[in-house]
């Protein structure tokens, strides 16, 4: 942002609204589109495809920063009534102070332009821990490394969301199994799934976080 420009204009000019054309546009230039519809579980249902989960229940201002990393990068937002304001608010507290706006009417505007939405996978606990045992499902822990020492399930990929090192989804991901994420509540899944399939590639969400995993298969 210009140096004289103050934060309400930061917040005011993320605000802008965006025809379903203009948003397209911007996303089919590959740029970045952030979610902050407020909970992983809206986002997996039906989700703009190519967006990025940044759902407000979670620390979506570190996590953005942590993973995005370029905060001088434009993007545009796909957002509740609900969910504008605060979204902007708490990006801009961190550095991202280029959003050209939003999406006018957002994810019923997609729909109703004729686009559709993408959805991620979603399975137990249970049932992705009989597939592991079985030899047909790559479970991918996405947690820190002080969480993947404290415990995690055996066989599972560590792959930390906070990596310093950008994540290579294609080698991460194994073609020939069944793939599923999970971290300790399912924010920091999500946002993995997200960057996943922007990257073009396909995995499921395990439903349920930590405790559910612990259990082990029903």
């Amino acid at each position: 942002a210009a140096v004289d420009e103050t934060y309400a204009d930061i917040i005011e000019g993320g605000k802008k609204k965006l025809s379903v054309d203009e948003f397209k546009a911007h996303l089919d230039a590959g740029k970045l589109v952030l979610d902050v519809r407020r909970t992983p579980d809206q986002f997996v249902s039906g989700f703009i495809p190519g967006t990025v989960f940044a759902g407000l229940t979670g620390s979506i201002a570190v996590w953005a920063a942590t993973v995005l990393g370029n905060v001088e990068q434009p993007y545009a937002l796909v957002a509740d009534d609900d969910s504008l304001h605060e979204g902007l608010s708490r990006l801009a507290r961190v550095g991202f102070n280029h959003c050209v706006g939003h999406l006018d009417g957002g994810v019923d505007a997609w729909k109703a332009a004729g686009y559709t939405l993408d959805t991620i996978v979603s399975e137990p606990a249970s049932e992705v821990l009989k597939g592991l045992e079985a030899g047909e499902v790559q479970i991918i822990d996405v947690r820190g490394p002080g969480e993947y020492r404290n415990s995690h399930i055996d066989g599972a990929t560590h792959a930390p969301l906070c990596s310093r090192d950008p994540l290579d989804f294609k080698s991460i991901v194994q073609p020939d199994k069944r793939a599923f994420a999970h971290c300790a509540g399912g924010y920091r899944s999500v946002m993995f799934l997200s960057l996943c399939k922007r990257a073009g590639v396909t995995a499921g969400n395990i439903t349920g976080g930590d405790a559910k995993m612990m259990e082990g298969p029903a």
